[in-house]
């Protein structure tokens, strides 16, 4: 963008100029050894012109040239924006990565612990019932005894069970 212009710019200058040499080479042809004042006013007038022409070519030359250096040093400075970018973005796939394989590790482990909970739980209801059915015979036991002494036998047995 910046370069056409200056193209169209120097392009624009170097038509403008050829215009003033094609009107001094015409007075120049018609002056004569007097060199007559209209003319030569003409051919200054031309001359200034051109001069004023690369003075404004010059200025604005210099201005495209210091926006080059200034759109070069952003162009490096996101040349850097992007290279950090990508370290960046980089940094986040192998956590984004590392953090997959923690909650691998922690969902088996999670299973695991769900398994070992169950199997406690299945262990915990065996032993409940292994111990309501000890209650049951405990009561079955004492109640036989309360009946065969009720009844005056006597007897006491020795096995009884108390939980």
């Amino acid at each position: 963008m910046v370069g056409n212009y200056v193209l169209q710019m120097a392009k624009d200058v170097k038509d403008e100029a050829e215009r003033h040499w094609i009107s001094i080479n015409n007075y120049s042809r018609n002056l004569d050894v007097i060199e007559r004042d209209g003319e030569k006013i003409v051919i200054n007038r031309s001359v200034e012109s051109i001069m004023l022409t690369r003075r404004r070519l010059k200025t604005v030359i210099n201005k495209i040239m210091e926006e080059s250096k200034a759109i070069a040093e952003l162009l490096i400075e996101l040349g850097e924006e992007k290279r950090r970018s990508a370290e960046y973005e980089q940094k986040c796939e192998e956590d984004l990565d590392n953090l997959i394989k923690e909650r691998k590790e922690l969902q088996e482990k999670f299973e695991e612990l769900d398994l070992m909970l169950k199997i406690v739980l299945e262990l915990v209801m065996n032993e409940n019932g292994a111990v309501d059915r000890c209650e049951d015979d405990s009561k079955i036991l004492n109640a036989s005894d309360d009946d065969d002494f009720e009844q005056g036998v006597g007897v006491q047995k020795e096995n009884k069970l108390y939980l």
